[in-house]
C-alpha cells in the first residue's frame, strides 16, 4: 500500500504547489517542481493527459514500490495525449492476450479553464478499473472534460499497476 500513499501525496502536492500561468499561448500550462506541464484546452476544460507521478516501473524498478520523479523545474513535459494503460490480460477466459505497457504510472488531470492557482477548488481523485485486474484512464467513460467545469473541481484520474503486473 506504499504506492497508494505515494500517489495521494504526489497528486495532492502537485495540485497544492502548482502555479498556473499564461505563457501568451492558448495552451494551458502549469509549473511544478517536477517540470512545466503543457496541456490542451478542450471546451471549458484545461486537460493534462499523461502527467507522470513516478519513475517508469521498468527494468530494476519492476515489482517495486514507485520511486519519485527527479525534480527539474525547467523540463517541459507535453501532456496532450493519453499514455498507455497498465499491463493487463485482455482475454479473461484464458489470459491469452495482454494489452498495455509497464510504463503506465500517469495521471489525467482536468480543471475548469476559467480558474487559476489562487482558486481553492475541491479535488476529485478517481481510480478506474475492474477488480484491480483491468481498466485505465484512457477509456472515454473516464474523460472528465465536461465534469470538471460542471462541478467546478479539479478531477484527477490515476492509472495504477494491475493484477500480476
Amino acid at each position: 500500500m506504499g504506492w497508494l500513499r505515494f500517489l495521494f501525496t504526489v497528486a495532492l502536492y502537485s495540485n497544492a504547489s502548482a502555479k498556473y500561468f499564461d505563457a501568451g499561448t492558448s495552451e494551458p500550462i502549469f509549473e511544478t517542481e517536477y517540470g512545466i506541464m503543457v496541456g490542451k484546452q478542450f471546451g471549458d476544460s484545461d486537460v493534462f493527459l499523461g502527467v507522470p507521478f513516478a519513475k517508469p516501473p521498468v527494468a530494476d524498478l519492476r515489482f517495486k514500490d514507485p520511486e519519485p520523479l527527479e525534480k527539474d523545474k525547467k523540463v517541459r513535459i507535453e501532456t496532450k495525449t493519453n499514455k498507455p494503460k497498465c499491463m493487463q490480460n485482455y482475454n479473461k477466459k484464458d489470459g491469452s492476450a495482454q494489452v498495455g505497457d509497464e510504463d503506465c504510472l500517469y495521471l489525467n488531470i482536468y480543471k475548469p479553464s476559467n480558474t487559476n492557482h489562487e482558486d481553492s477548488l475541491p479535488v476529485l481523485i478517481f481510480f478506474p478499473g475492474g477488480n484491480f485486474l483491468t481498466g485505465g484512464c484512457q477509456n472515454e467513460m473516464y474523460d472528465a472534460t465536461i465534469l470538471a467545469p460542471d462541478i467546478n473541481a479539479i478531477v484527477v484520474c490515476a492509472n495504477y499497476r494491475l493484477g500480476k503486473f
